[in-house]
């Protein structure tokens, strides 16, 4: 792994997406930061997120899902937490 690289890549409608998933109140590192800078720099998005909700509502305001259509990104009870991970962090094939 590189450092500094988000946890999640995407190219989506030939825009490029980096998604970095933080934990509590962790902080972006340098490396992450200069990441951040020059993805928006070359027009791509980058988002930091803090967990399986917000990542589905980043993806659903950019287009990339549509939560009413389907089913997978519902929102689930709290034991299912670790199924949520698993479909965000899936292959391309998943979204």
């Amino acid at each position: 792994m590189v450092a500094g690289v988000p946890d999640l890549v995407m190219c989506w409608q030939g825009r490029f997406i980096g998604i970095e998933l933080k934990a509590g109140k962790n902080k972006q590192s340098d490396n992450q930061l200069a990441a951040d800078l020059a993805i928006r720099m070359s027009g791509g998005m980058y988002r930091v997120c803090t967990g399986y909700e917000e990542t589905v509502e980043f993806l659903t305001m950019i287009g990339v899902i549509n939560v009413a259509l389907d089913s997978r990104f519902k929102p689930r009870e709290r034991s299912d937490e670790l199924r949520d991970d698993r479909a965000i962090t899936g292959g391309a094939s998943d979204l």
